[in-house]
């Protein structure tokens, strides 16, 4: 069981781990730059986590844990489908805004051989986000406002494709990246709303 004290210093390691792999990159970062950068012991670190790659799949999984639970707190302002598709869509495209969605790309880029057990692990974490897009979609079409279609294959289709604007920040700054947004929302429901 983590003491208030272990978890604190778990998540400050996260946080420090995290300002190194955004400066010199997940494969250029080293435990002992790590060890150097959060003043903690190496034998600190390994307490908390096994690896390298098991502190980068952790802050993965604390940074999706807080997406859900933000957007827990916010979905009660949303009352109908439409409107929470559109609330999770403009959730999820400005809070994968982060510097980690950069490492993590750089991450998935160069996976080697013997990495699959990590890979899969932040695979089956990013489903949290298509959990919340397969609800919202599973709604609509129990409430015969979408017509009939598998909800978790397009809450695939649809995070792939918001996903896509989250890979150019340059081209999509905050503001066009909420219209592209919007108007992404507005061609979906369109094309699968109820007749």
């Amino acid at each position: 069981m983590s003491t208030p004290k272990g978890s604190e210093k778990r998540s400050m390691i996260l946080d420090k781990a995290l300002e190194l792999f955004v400066q010199k990159g997940y494969a250029a970062t080293s435990m002992d730059d790590i060890v150097k950068h959060t003043g903690v012991s190496k034998g600190s670190i390994y307490y908390h986590f096994s690896s390298k790659d098991d502190l980068f799949v952790s802050m993965v999984e604390k940074i999706n844990r807080e997406w859900v639970e933000e957007w827990a707190g916010i979905r009660p302002h949303f009352p109908d489908v439409g409107s929470r598709l559109m609330g999770a869509s403009l959730h999820y495209v400005n809070s994968f805004q982060s510097p980690l969605t950069k490492v993590a790309e750089e991450f998935s880029m160069n996976i080697q051989e013997g990495y699959q057990g990590v890979y899969d692990r932040l695979v089956e974490i990013s489903m949290v986000q298509i959990d919340v897009f397969t609800e919202i979609f599973r709604e609509g079409v129990e409430q015969q406002f979408f017509a009939e279609v598998d909800p978790s294959r397009l809450a695939v289709l649809f995070t792939t494709l918001l996903s896509g604007m989250l890979v150019y920040p340059k081209l999509f700054p905050k503001e066009v990246r909420e219209k592209h947004t919007q108007e992404a929302v507005n061609v979906l429901l369109n094309g699968i709303k109820s007749r």
